[in-house]
């Protein structure tokens, strides 16, 4: 069984437009858990929504967020008042 842990994981060495909107995820309570071969699972705070998380190509990524959001992710952040 994996221990559940809310540290952060280490996005580093996925693409920055990526890394800044997971990181922004687990801001907002998803979880993230890294599987074999270098992908991420993310699973929504309510536990509704699952999305897996490649390095893919520009297109993937959109489509990455585009499920994200429909998970119930608010995207992009709003910017400080």
């Amino acid at each position: 069984m994996r221990r559940r842990t809310s540290q952060p994981l280490p996005i580093g060495r996925l693409p920055k437009d990526l890394r800044d909107v997971l990181e922004h995820a687990q801001a907002q309570g998803w979880r993230l858990e890294r599987r074999n071969g270098g992908h991420f699972m993310a699973y929504s705070p309510n536990g509704a929504t699952i999305v897996t998380i490649g390095n893919g190509t520009q297109s993937q990524r959109r489509q990455v967020l585009a499920d994200l959001r429909r998970g119930g992710l608010r995207w992009p952040p709003s910017a400080p008042a």
